[in-house]
């Protein structure tokens, strides 16, 4: 993906910022417990600021892939149950680097399977 701007990535952080605190707010009131850390969300902001909402979104979707294929992993294979907590900074940083590297043809690739449908 390419790097924004920083006078386009610094107007956008804000509302970034904003979405995922009531995604995370949303989940608390729901759950009573931290679905995500506040450390997760601001990796997040800083991902979004660099990369764009799009890189964002690839990077989230990247990770929660790849900490879900762990999980599963560990949990078929390593005994954990479902109340075991991952840390998601590994997968948010795992999942900046594929949008970083890959972004544009992973979002490429998607719009045009969307259009086909």
């Amino acid at each position: 993906m390419k790097v924004e701007s920083t006078t386009s990535s610094s107007r956008a952080t804000g509302s970034r910022i904003s979405v995922l605190l009531a995604v995370w707010t949303a989940w608390y009131l729901w759950r009573h417990e931290e679905g995500m850390g506040l450390g997760d969300v601001k990796m997040l902001a800083l991902i979004g600021a660099f990369l764009g909402w799009k890189g964002m979104l690839v990077a989230l979707f990247a990770a929660a892939l790849l900490g879900s294929v762990v999980g599963l992993t560990l949990m078929a294979f390593g005994g954990l149950d479902l109340k075991a907590k991952l840390p998601f900074g590994v997968f948010l940083a795992l999942g900046g680097l594929i949008a970083l590297f890959a972004g544009e043809p992973l979002v490429r690739a998607y719009v045009a399977y969307a259009h086909s449908l």
